[in-house]
């Protein structure tokens, strides 16, 4: 059997970075309509949605996955926790600021554009819930 050159270079450039993480992610334009094919998740029940939460208000962090979600420390949470036992206004707000949201992702087909294969679709609790009534 041949050593084939091609699948080598796309691995390469797989590992090395040099392939953009935007041809993974997939977000549907406004004002048009698109007709997408959800794929469920491996280990997740046969769901089509995968939710996790995030930290966006942290300095120097784009977001930031919580990881009290999978059951680890998770010390924004522990200073959550603190700041809403301290019991002034200040740290309420400060708290509040802090709370992880939701943001949920569905591995989706894009019909036309199958030839891209699967990419993944990230989307907020308002669209969720509106797919979810679909």
């Amino acid at each position: 059997m041949a050593i084939d050159l091609a699948a080598i270079r796309k691995k390469l450039n797989q590992l090395s970075g040099q392939n953009s993480k935007k041809n993974a992610m997939w977000r549907p334009e406004e004002g048009s309509e698109t007709t997408v094919r959800l794929i469920a998740y491996p280990n997740n029940d046969g769901q089509p949605f995968k939710e996790l939460m995030f930290y966006y208000n942290i300095p120097g962090q784009r977001g930031l996955l919580a990881p009290s979600q999978f059951g680890e420390r998770d010390p924004v949470q522990e200073l959550i926790n603190k700041l809403r036992d301290e019991g002034t206004k200040e740290s309420y707000e400060m708290a509040k600021k802090l709370y992880p949201k939701m943001r949920v992702y569905a591995a989706v087909i894009v019909r036309g554009e199958e030839d891209k294969g699967v990419q993944l679709w990230g989307f907020g609790k308002l669209v969720y819930q509106k797919l979810l009534g679909i």
